[in-house]
């Protein structure tokens, strides 16, 4: 076994702490918990603005009161306050009524070919 003389160790121990120098670790612990808070609330900031961005047109869109304006513009006449659109079955024509929005009923020919616009 090894002889360990007890009063050699503390001497020893004694020595080494008067020798060791105060280790200042407070500012280095504070200061990587201001940057790791700082980039938490750089995180949340970009993350807020990204769902901002994305939320905000979603929601004009949506509560907009005025419909969009037509793709493609009907050329002026006597179609364009009359008739939008119309489809014929076996029982007549039936014909969108723009004031009201409601297809409705009305006397009409044979379908004598299909169009193809």
């Amino acid at each position: 076994m090894i002889d360990i003389d007890i009063d050699d160790v503390r001497r020893s121990l004694a020595e080494l702490a008067d020798r060791a120098r105060p280790a200042t670790l407070g500012p280095a612990a504070l200061g990587g918990a201001r940057r790791r808070r700082r980039r938490q609330r750089i995180g949340v900031t970009a993350a807020l603005l990204l769902l901002a961005g994305v939320l905000v047109p979603i929601s004009v869109s949506h509560f907009q009161r005025n419909p969009a304006p037509p793709v493609v513009d009907i050329p002026a006449g006597t179609m364009r306050a009359h008739v939008l659109t119309a489809y014929a079955t076996a029982d007549g024509w039936s014909v969108l009524d723009p004031a009201q929005g409601r297809y409705r009923r009305v006397d009409g020919g044979n379908v004598a070919s299909v169009s193809p616009n």
